[in-house]
């Protein structure tokens, strides 16, 4: 079975449960969410007996953000978020902090302290991971810390001392942890991060029908 970590967020008005695509479909390009696993449960600790089905979730008027793509020998892009029927939470749920994509992201800082939140080495235990900003992405890399991440917080969120969202851990490379940072994610719930890879795609195939 798949384990990892999620977070809840806002966008533009509407609830998501966002995480790293390979936490419940595994580390391979996927584009058809009628493939997605057909159970997906959302638990506090593996071990209780609060477990929620995600299908009772679901909003089916909105559709699902996924996308997990590679360049060369390492990821691009590993992403999913999963819309919410507003108001579905559970009680037990209540007290899971729900960020603003509008207003609680900005970008990290080479050298700035922040921390990670997950179940590290999927135990039943919420932890929190100091780490500190590496390398800030580029056009084909990710956000990196100088630590790594422990298997258990893939789709964890990466947190500022201010409380703002810097991005999300999906991996880890060279000894050093892998994130979707903040501007990939805003990108990604917008379409417009999912529109430029098709662009570079239909570049890719149109250079190479043209030297052929």
């Amino acid at each position: 079975m798949q384990c990892g970590t999620a977070f809840l967020a806002r966008y533009d008005g509407k609830l998501w449960l966002i995480s790293a695509l390979h936490v419940p479909y595994g580390e391979k390009p996927h584009n058809d969410w009628s493939r997605f696993p057909k159970r997906m449960e959302i638990r506090t600790c593996p071990s209780d007996n609060h477990v929620l089905d995600l299908g009772n979730l679901i909003d089916a008027s909105n559709n699902p953000r996924f996308l997990f793509t590679t360049q060369g020998n390492g990821t691009l892009a590993d992403f999913m978020a999963i819309p919410l029927v507003d108001g579905s939470l559970p009680v037990w749920l209540s007290h899971v902090r729900i960020f603003d994509l509008n207003k609680d992201m900005r970008e990290a800082a080479i050298g700035e302290e922040a921390t990670l939140w997950g179940y590290p080495k999927k135990e039943c235990k919420l932890a929190a991971t100091p780490l500190t900003i590496w390398a800030l992405p580029t056009h084909n890399s990710l956000l990196q810390t100088e630590q790594t991440a422990v298997e258990g917080n893939s789709g964890g969120p990466l947190i500022g001392s201010d409380g703002k969202l810097l991005g999300m851990v999906i991996g880890n490379t060279n000894g050093r942890a892998l994130f979707v940072c903040s501007e990939m994610l805003e990108g990604l719930m917008s379409h417009s991060f999912l529109e430029l890879q098709a662009r570079q795609m239909l570049d890719k195939m149109h250079a190479q029908h043209r030297s052929s």
